[in-house]
Parts: structure tokens; C-alpha cells; sequence
């Protein structure tokens, strides 16, 4: 076998580099290519395996396949759509709007990402508490029916607030798509470079730029993975809020008003009567206490007073 120099493989090394920088920024139209005939293993993203109508199953070096499963419009570009709404529903319907918003993943074939709900306690007056509750839940439907989705969630209940994103994440995910391929292409010069390796240094060399490149691709079709996701399934955010009765002050006529003072301060007299009460009421044990220890200190001092007259 051919021995190979550590400066040699070091100065292809390199040239290999400056070629994969150079394919990275080159300004390649991967939606217009047909897909290369790889023979690599496709990685099942999680979150979606089982989903028949939704398999959007990633082949590195396939990404166009990827691409045209998840597009969202008639134009072939990759949108990552969200909803935020805020609503309110009353005391008595709030529960039964609570679960029919739990139905919705599973109406629109999706499924629930996160659900809580909290409740505060207010007051209204002085001796009386309200419990407000409110519920917030994060849906996620396919990306076709995300309009009759969130129609069908805005139905539900008052709506207070409603706003709508679509990030295009196209371009990105094909920049990435063409990086992950030129890695691949690294990947296997570096391993044609290992099997003719004889030096032991050569070896630690290549075999630590290849860990690197692999560490890499990982990055790379976990992101890709990701992107996919996120335009697959939409987002819907829910914020549900109780409604709290607003009852509207009325203004009472010259002979009521007169009545309601008059019932107020009777009223006002009435409590500081029954304050003085109790407080006489609590003070009677220490008055007597007092009482007799007073009375007992005079008695005893009349008695020293007249014996010393009489002496």
C-alpha cells in the first residue's frame, strides 16, 4: 500500500475545505434539481411517525422530497404558520368551552403540545371573593386545516384578541439541505483518506475531522427535522379567560338617597354602640380585677392609718 504523508493529507484535507465553502455560499437552485440516488437510510421524525397522511420523512440528501410534502401553498414554499387568541367565556360555559377546545386536535387530526389552567382570587367587596379561572392551551394541526381550525376555535367563545404569523422558512431550509450534501461529500473523502492511512497521527487526525463533520450533518438534519415539523403543524395558541358580571350603578331619587343616609348612619350608630358593647363586655373581668384590688389597698390603708391613732 501507498504510504501517504501527514503533509499531504493535510494539504488535501484543505483543498477539500475551501471546496465545501465554496459549494456552501455558490448559489445552487435545489428546488429545480431532480433528486440524487442515494442509498441512505431515512430518519423518521418522531413527532409524526404513524401519521399516514403526514409522513414527512427526511432523506439527507434528499431534501426536495421533504420540501414538497410539507409546502403550503401553490407556490411550493415552506410556511411555519401561528395563531395567538385571547377569549372569554361566562362562569357557566366555561367549562364546557374548556373541554370542546381539548376536541380540537382531535377533530383537525392533531394533537395537543401543552394545557394548564390557574385561577385568581379578587375581590368584591368587603367580605366577598370572586374566582377568576383561566385556561391556556397550545394546539397543533396539519398546516391544510389550520384556517377551518382556528375559525372553528374563534366560534367558541368572545374573542378579545387574534393575530396570525407565517414565517417562509424555503430558502433557509434549502441552504441547509445544500450544506448537510456538501458534508456528506466531505464525509466520504475523509473516509477514503482513513482506509489509506498508515501513520497513527494521520489517523487521529482524519479520524477527529470526521467526528467533527458527523457532528455537523447531526445539526444540520435535526434542524431540517424541525423546519419540517413546524410547517407540517401548525400552531394554535389559546388563552381562556372567565367573564366576570358587570352590574351597572343606578341613581337613586332625592327620597331614597335621604332613606339610604338615614339607614346608613342608624346603621354606623348601631356598630359603634355594638363595638362599645363588646369592648365592655371583654373589660368586665379586668375591671373587677381592679375594682377589687383598689378597693382592698383603701381598706387596708384606713386600717394602718386609724391604728397609729389610736396608739
Amino acid at each position: 500500500m501507498r504510504k501517504i504523508s501527514l503533509p499531504i493529507i493535510l494539504f488535501a484535507l484543505l483543498i477539500l475545505s475551501a471546496c465545501a465553502a465554496g459549494r456552501d455560499n455558490s448559489d445552487i437552485d435545489f428546488a429545480t434539481e431532480a433528486p440524487m440516488a442515494w442509498d441512505a437510510t431515512p430518519i423518521e421524525t418522531p413527532a409524526f411517525r404513524g401519521r399516514a397522511s403526514h409522513n414527512y420523512t427526511i432523506f439527507a440528501e434528499e431534501a426536495d422530497f421533504l420540501a414538497d410534502t410539507a409546502s403550503t401553498s401553490a407556490t411550493n414554499r415552506m410556511l411555519i404558520k401561528r395563531a395567538n387568541i385571547n377569549m372569554q367565556a361566562p362562569a357557566d360555559e366555561f367549562d364546557a368551552v374548556m373541554y370542546a377546545l381539548r376536541q380540537v386536535s382531535g377533530d383537525f387530526d392533531g394533537f395537543i403540545e401543552s394545557s394548564n389552567m390557574s385561577a385568581r382570587e379578587a375581590w368584591i367587596s368587603r367580605n366577598e371573593t370572586q374566582i377568576h379561572r383561566h385556561f391556556n392551551i397550545t394546539i397543533r394541526v396539519p398546516s391544510e386545516h389550520f384556517d377551518t381550525a382556528k375559525r372553528h376555535v374563534e366560534s367558541l367563545g368572545r374573542v378579545i384578541l387574534s393575530d396570525e404569523s407565517a414565517d417562509d422558512v424555503t430558502d433557509r431550509f434549502y441552504d441547509m439541505a445544500g450544506r448537510l450534501e456538501t458534508r456528506r461529500v466531505e464525509e466520504q473523502r475523509v473516509l477514503q483518506l482513513i482506509d489509506g492511512a498508515v501513520y497513527i497521527n494521520d489517523l487521529l487526525a482524519l479520524e477527529d475531522r470526521l467526528s467533527q463533520i458527523r457532528v455537523q450533518i447531526e445539526i444540520y438534519r435535526s434542524q431540517m427535522e424541525s423546519m419540517a415539523g413546524q410547517a407540517a403543524f401548525s400552531t394554535i395558541h389559546v388563552t381562556l379567560s372567565e367573564e366576570t358580571s358587570v352590574v351597572a350603578a343606578t341613581t337613586a331619587s332625592l327620597g331614597g338617597r335621604i332613606s339610604g343616609a338615614f339607614i346608613g348612619s342608624a346603621d354606623g350608630t348601631a356598630n359603634i354602640l355594638g363595638e362599645i358593647i363588646i369592648f365592655l363586655a371583654a373589660a368586665v373581668l379586668p375591671l373587677a380585677i381592679i375594682s377589687l384590688l383598689t378597693f382592698s389597698g383603701i381598706f387596708i390603708v384606713k386600717r394602718l392609718i386609724r391604728r397609729r391613732g389610736a396608739i
